[in-house]
């Protein structure tokens, strides 16, 4: 049985590796966990940009990391709040408790109205850690996927005009997101 994810006690060579694979050009960062009021539990992105519309900053997107310990490491990707002076928050309330995440922000990707799978190390080459880990791989990227595909089915087409926030919930404007090549 595979343990339960937790964000990392610190920061191993094996997560160095890992963010040198998502932007060889950052490095973790501890970010604290302070909710924001209005901040939706799985409305994420659209929550982050209704609150630096109303506190300024700025989206840093990036990737949350989990450790499965002695199995694998996650990256989760994630979006946080930069502050007008830069400091990095996660405002999204938490029902497991955590204050406090490693974050590798990812200077290469924003959200563009697609979700993004989950990447994946292996901490062992045990036969089973890697199937664990090519199974968990083929889930994030169908749960991607299948999530895309249902935050679009829900727009009908012509559903907003061009400059409105998008109806399926992504926080983007529709001309960016459902309403794309449309």
């Amino acid at each position: 049985m595979i343990p339960q994810n937790r964000v990392p006690g610190e920061i191993t060579p094996e997560i160095l590796a890992l963010c040198r694979q998502i932007d060889p050009t950052r490095e973790p960062v501890w970010v604290p966990v302070r909710p924001a009021p209005g901040a939706i539990p799985g409305k994420d992105l659209a929550s982050l940009k209704g609150h630096v519309a109303s506190s300024a900053g700025r989206p840093q997107f990036g990737w949350i990391l989990w450790e499965y310990p002695g199995w694998y490491l996650e990256a989760e990707f994630h979006g946080v709040w930069a502050s007008p002076a830069g400091e990095l928050t996660d405002i999204m309330p938490r029902q497991d408790g955590i204050t406090t995440l490693l974050f590798v922000p990812d200077s290469r990707r924003t959200f563009q109205g697609e979700s993004i799978p989950s990447r994946f190390m292996a901490l062992s080459q045990s036969p089973d850690v890697r199937a664990s880990v090519q199974d968990a791989e083929f889930h994030a990227r169908l749960r991607a996927e299948s999530e895309t595909m249902a935050r679009r089915a829900r727009v009908a087409p012509g559903s907003a005009s061009r400059n409105d926030p998008c109806p399926c919930g992504s926080g983007m404007k529709y001309k960016k997101c459902c309403g794309r090549g449309a």
